[in-house]
């Protein structure tokens, strides 16, 4: 494995839900150079092909956008280069390149002061180690990501660490442990008004409740949960 960043994986640690989190770089202005135009050019390729899952045309793309925003030392859109190179080297099944990519990117968004970029290239990271069932290093970077989203007031990026944290001990027979993290994150997107992922989740901890003996909550859950689900649908 390439080298890993000291400073980011230590004792105290940082697409269930994997994701790229690609924040829009500033513009330049009617003077811009070519040059500017061409890494934005080529930046909206690479997310283009992201969204296609086109893994292998997309990390060529990523990849010169890295050159060139370190040539032109665009440091936020080197950060986010490396955490999509991150992204499509874990779906091509090269694990130790993606946690490579990930780890630069959660370091360079971290020095940038961009906690939520940061605490993405850590939770993604957390998904790989979970992967190669080193458990213990997934829960580690899921607790770091979460405590960035926080700091960050990323209520979105927060639930999706939350739900992570749930899915692992929930993996590990702890139902109680996991129903507490499904429970803030329900309460996270409820405040962000996310009605669909708040269907997802209600469904995890409706079975937590059930399987936990708690049958009349659970019979709350699914009641609820068949609502919410009728509304959408309408």
């Amino acid at each position: 494995m390439k080298r890993i960043v000291g400073c980011i994986i230590v004792a105290s640690i940082c697409w269930a839900t994997a994701s790229i989190m690609l924040m829009a770089s500033p513009g330049w202005g009617v003077t811009e150079k070519s040059e500017s135009r061409e890494i934005l050019r080529r930046q909206q390729q690479a997310l283009q092909e992201t969204r296609q899952g086109k893994s292998q045309q997309a990390i060529a793309t990523w990849k010169q956008v890295l050159s060139s925003s370190k040539e032109q030392g665009r440091r936020d859109i080197e950060a986010n280069a490396l955490l999509g190179l991150g992204v499509h080297y874990n779906n091509i099944g090269q694990r130790d390149e993606a946690l490579y990519y990930y780890n630069e990117s959660a370091y360079l968004h971290y020095i940038l002061g961009d906690k939520s970029g940061s605490a993405t290239a850590l939770n993604n990271m957390g998904l790989v180690y979970k992967k190669l069932g080193e458990e213990g290093r997934a829960l580690e970077l899921y607790n770091l990501a979460l405590r960035r989203y926080r700091e960050a007031g990323d209520k979105a990026g927060e639930a999706i660490a939350l739900q992570n944290i749930g899915g692992l001990y929930k993996g590990k027979g702890k139902l109680e442990k996991a129903l507490s993290y499904y429970n803030q994150a329900s309460q996270r997107v409820e405040e962000l008004g996310n009605a669909a992922e708040k269907v997802k989740i209600l469904k995890q901890i409706a079975g937590l409740q059930k399987e936990l003996g708690q049958a009349s909550k659970a019979l709350s859950s699914y009641k609820k949960l068949l609502l919410m689900s009728q509304k959408l649908a309408d």
